[in-house]
Formats: structure tokens, C-alpha cells, sequence
């Protein structure tokens, strides 16, 4: 998030203009409090666990397409809210999820049932009526399957030189999730790093 929020002189004008005003701070500030829900104790914290998680899912996916946004802005099958196209910064987590589902993740992870997972968890946050919201256990499975979902998302984003080389290591433990993240097209996913 350092590298992005001071992207200027590298990112085109746009892009470092959208980047600069974004609170990529926040998501690292997100990110250092992940640690205060590993020994939760009540249902109030799981929910606000998996607010936390759903907050860094949603910033990632933002961040993203941020980054590509001169190709975003050129597609016509950006996000659209009331017939029109809005930035990725103005999105949603159900409207970025539905266009990462539709032309994004067609190569390599397909993260679209870890998001909706963390979706559905984080929605619990609407307290009146009944949610699932997991187990401790499974927030923490899921903290575990961030991690890849980040280097995922960051070994895809273009850096200048090599100072961040573990980005691009996707390290994914398909055998523990194994109907969670279908693989597509291996082949492929080279190709577009």
C-alpha cells in the first residue's frame, strides 16, 4: 500500500490522481488490526472480524482496478450503477465481485466463493435479522486464505523494479479449500503476469 499511495511519477496522472486520493493507509491500518480477533471471545467480535476481513477484500479488489484503471475506463463493461459507469473507487463489494467473477478471475484463482463468503459473514453487521456468521475457527481459515488472496491480487499488479518479489508468489493451499478455489486455465495465468 506504501508503494501505491506514492505511485506518482510512475502511475500515469490518472491513475496516480484516482490512487492519491484513496485511503490506502486505512487498509494497512486494517490490515495491522487483523491480530485483535485472534482471541475473540463474544459473536460481536467474530461479526467485526469478518467487517475487518470484508473491508480488506473489498480494498484489494479496489486497488486493482485503480491500478488498471486506464484499461478500465477504456472497457466497455466497466461497473455500471444506473446505466452508468462509475470509478472503481465509488463501487461496491457485490458490484466488484460481479465484474471480477465476469472478467477478471477467467485465469488462475477464481476467488469468487472467498469473496462471497466474507460477504455474506460481513453482512452480519445488519444485526436484526438472523446471518450465519461462521465459527472462530473458520474466520481464521479464512485470515490464513487472505494472505494468498493478496499475493493473488498483487503478483497481478505491475511494478517497476523487483523490490516487491513476494507478491508474485501465490501460495495457495487448494488441498485445505478444495471446493473453494477452482483453478482456471494454469496455462494461462503465466501468460498474464
Amino acid at each position: 500500500m506504501d508503494f501505491w499511495a506514492n505511485s506518482g511519477g510512475w502511475a500515469s496522472g490518472e491513475v496516480a490522481s484516482l490512487l492519491d486520493k484513496s485511503m490506502l493507509h486505512w487498509q494497512t491500518s486494517l490490515a495491522e488490526s487483523l491480530s485483535r480477533w485472534l482471541n475473540m471471545d463474544s459473536d460481536g467480535d467474530l461479526i467485526l472480524a469478518w467487517i475487518n476481513l470484508g473491508a480488506l477484500v473489498e480494498g484489494q479488489l479496489k486497488l486493482f482496478l485503480c491500478v488498471y484503471y486506464d484499461d478500465y475506463t477504456n472497457d466497455a463493461k466497466g461497473i455500471c450503477r444506473r446505466g452508468q459507469k462509475i470509478d472503481p473507487d465509488s463501487s461496491q463489494l457485490e458490484e466488484l465481485r460481479q465484474f471480477f467473477q465476469k472478467h477478471i478471475w477467467d485465469v488462475g484463482v477464481n476467488w469468487t466463493p472467498y469473496v462471497e463468503l466474507v460477504q455474506q459473514r460481513r453482512n452480519a453487521v445488519h444485526a436484526f435479522q438472523r446471518r450465519d456468521i461462521g465459527t472462530v475457527n473458520e474466520w481464521i481459515d479464512a485470515l490464513r486464505l487472505h494472505l494468498s488472496f493478496v499475493r493473488d491480487i498483487g503478483g497481478r499488479l505491475p511494478y517497476p523494479d523487483e523490490e516487491f518479489p513476494g507478491l508474485r508468489e501465490t501460495q495457495i493451499e487448494p488441498e485445505r479449500f478444495p471446493n473453494t478455489l477452482p483453478r482456471v486455465g494454469s496455462a494461462q495465468r503465466s501468460a498474464t503476469r
